[in-house]
């Protein structure tokens, strides 16, 4: 069992990449139990063009797919993404690489990361990984140019994440 997050408590947003081309909710929930955790350990999926490995090494991208919201572990639960903290925020990952991210899912990310903001009123700010430890790059975007991006409160008329 997972323990509860107290939505108090959480201060920053923190974005990763998932240092790979492919990948969904079920790709990293079974990395991650594979890990030993309690499932996927990320609040939030964005996926790239590419759902499965098949899609990858197959060259078969799913348009679709791409800058999609997914919901990963439950809010009401601890993440498993950025140790020692994990107590204070909500995790967001991006599927893909540096370099690769698409500009939907990075327009999903501003987004969510701003829808975000308006359910947790005591966020302090979106961070890197790497913003954490000096042993990451994840997720491999500049965070001063991408916190540019997330909106005022309150502007995101029609943008909603997935139940």
């Amino acid at each position: 069992m997972s323990t509860l997050l107290n939505p108090q408590d959480v201060k920053w947003i923190v974005l990763h990449c998932s240092a790979s081309y492919y990948g969904d909710v079920a790709t990293f929930n079974d990395w991650h139990e594979k890990k030993g955790w309690n499932g996927i350990g990320y609040h939030w999926v964005i996926t790239s063009c590419y759902p499965t490995e098949d899609h990858y090494r197959n060259n078969q991208p799913d348009m679709a797919f791409d800058g999609v919201i997914h919901k990963g572990r439950s809010e009401q639960f601890r993440g498993a993404h950025v140790r020692g903290h994990n107590w204070q925020s909500i995790g967001v990952v991006l599927t893909g690489k540096k370099g690769t991210f698409s500009s939907k899912q990075l327009y999903s990310a501003a987004k969510l990361c701003t829808l975000i903001s308006l359910r947790f009123p005591h966020i302090e700010s979106v961070k890197g990984h790497y913003e954490f430890t000096d042993l990451k790059t994840c997720p491999d975007i500049d965070m001063d140019y991408f916190r540019k991006w997330i909106q005022p409160k309150g502007v995101l008329e029609g943008f909603t994440t997935p139940e």
